[in-house]
């Protein structure tokens, strides 16, 4: 009997034993999990806190947009537009758009000039001293120095998610989770080049300033004198003979019904004497 109650006693301490030992592995399972989740919360944090102190370093250079319009009135066209092609050559400019227009008064070049931001005021003081009389001139400057560095700030932060999100994707274990972080680094990368592609396109701007330049030549016009009271005379005469001499030949075009009409003449007036006779 004794040994029966031991057995059973020692039976019961197994059981207690396996128990705790699964409730143990459940617990670290599950504070795994949690340990997981709070690194990559702390990773993002981490990356904001990186990228509020990489805000701070950004470059607070002016970032300005020139623009530029301008009118010349020239006394030799071509000349003029050679002396612009010169010094638009010298400053390392390009023209964007070129276009020539004759106009019942004036010849005209329309120039779009795109010229290096450092090159701009002194190539405009050049065009003022040598190119013709200045008949208008409208310069602006906007500053996007605020849009510049808030592109780049997101930027950064962007691509520091993204960096986070791989990470993340190459720990996920379900498909659920593969496919949603694949989803969140699509939209990133879009965001990433929506950016980049603005960033590109204001350091164009900035880089090569624009001017767009009228040049243009007036041209006189011949007056037209009205002819004179001989002229008008003689040409009168002429259109009056031309006249007579197209009727005469329109009547000798007509002589077989001449003919006709004559002989019917006679012959009624002969049938009219016979009946008075």
């Amino acid at each position: 009997m004794s040994n029966f109650v031991k057995l059973w006693i020692f039976s019961l301490c197994l059981m207690a034993c396996h128990t705790e030992s699964d409730s143990y592995s459940g617990n670290m399972g599950k504070l795994e999990a949690t340990e997981g989740a709070l690194q990559i919360e702390e990773a993002l944090d981490t990356n904001e806190n990186a990228s509020d102190q990489a805000e701070s370093g950004v470059s607070s250079e002016l970032k300005i947009i020139k623009t530029g319009n301008m009118s010349f009135e020239v006394e030799a066209l071509e000349k003029s537009k050679a002396r612009v092609d010169s010094l638009l050559h010298l400053s390392g400019g390009y023209y964007q758009h070129e276009n020539f227009h004759s106009y019942y008064n004036k010849n005209a070049y329309a120039l779009k000039l795109r010229i290096p931001n450092e090159s701009y005021d002194p190539f405009i003081q050049q065009l003022e001293q040598g190119v013709g009389r200045l008949e208008s001139k409208q310069i602006t400057a906007s500053d996007v120095s605020e849009e510049y560095v808030d592109l780049t700030v997101r930027l950064n932060n962007n691509m520091a998610y993204l960096e986070q999100y791989k990470q993340i994707l190459s720990k996920a274990k379900t498909v659920e989770e593969i496919l949603e972080v694949q989803e969140k680094i699509r939209k990133i990368e879009e965001e990433i080049e929506s950016k980049k592609g603005r960033l590109r396109y204001l350091d164009h701007r900035i880089k090569y300033s624009t001017l767009q330049l009228e040049l243009f030549q007036k041209v006189e016009q011949l007056k037209s004198e009205g002819p004179s009271i001989r002229k008008k005379f003689v040409k009168a005469f002429k259109n009056g003979a031309d006249v007579f001499l197209s009727f005469l030949i329109g009547l000798v075009h007509l002589w077989p019904f001449l003919i006709l009409i004559a002989v019917l003449i006679g012959a009624r007036k002969a049938i009219w004497k016979r009946m008075k006779g």
